[in-house]
């Protein structure tokens, strides 16, 4: 008798691990989910760029074939000249104020010749955070989960990979401007950060807190 419970007892082990072999290997594709839409602002706010302001644009989207794509794209930026960060403006700016005074700060330097100081209006951060969903993504999940190339990364700027920060992410600097860069892929959303000169953020902590956020 006890012969026969030890035997029970091994089968039931041997099921139990084959039980958690099975669990361990569908965590690997399982991992591969489809996130939805979110707003630019939820991802990165003004203050993970140093800046005193952010002014929205609208999301975009397009659908073709069983597959559809959502972006918006936020940009960030201040009220002040000077450093970032300095003059505690904060908040929103959804009305194109933002915009009216870059432009004709821009034309006054242009037409006095004079350097943009860092930070101020003169200084706008872009991101674009976009989500595709449909059959065609989800036959690409494999593809997704080792993690994609941002494509039309331009040549002036450097181009380095971040290991462990989301599928696959990218960052890189403007040596001439101090412009930078940065790309990051987490399953079916995307990331584009794209800083002007001045006193750009550090790419890589923008990078960890866009992918953190997702």
């Amino acid at each position: 008798m006890s012969r026969r419970h030890s035997a029970t007892l091994v089968l039931l082990a041997v099921m139990a691990g084959f039980a958690a072999f099975a669990q361990g290997a569908g965590a690997t594709t399982r991992h591969f989910r489809l996130l939805g839409l979110r707003p630019c602002g939820t991802v990165l706010s003004a203050e993970d760029f140093d800046d005193g302001l952010e002014e929205f644009s609208p999301p975009t989207g397009a659908s073709s074939g069983g597959t559809s794509f959502e972006a918006t794209t936020c940009k960030y930026a201040s009220l002040i000249e000077g450093p970032p960060g300095t003059g505690g403006h904060g908040g929103q700016f959804t009305k194109g104020g933002l915009a009216l005074e870059c432009l004709a700060n821009g034309l006054k330097l242009l037409d006095t010749g004079a350097t943009a100081p860092p930070g101020g209006c003169y200084r706008i951060d872009d991101l674009t955070v976009g989500f595709s969903r449909g059959r065609a993504v989800e036959r690409l999940a494999s593809k997704l989960e080792k993690g994609v190339k941002s494509t039309n990364w331009p040549s002036r700027f450097g181009r380095h990979v971040l290991p462990g920060v989301g599928n696959r992410a990218e960052f890189g600097y403007d040596e001439a401007t101090g412009e930078g860069r940065g790309y990051i892929q987490l399953d079916n959303a995307t990331c584009l950060v794209e800083t002007t000169e001045g006193s750009p953020p550090s790419m890589i902590a923008v990078l960890r807190k866009a992918a953190a956020r997702l």
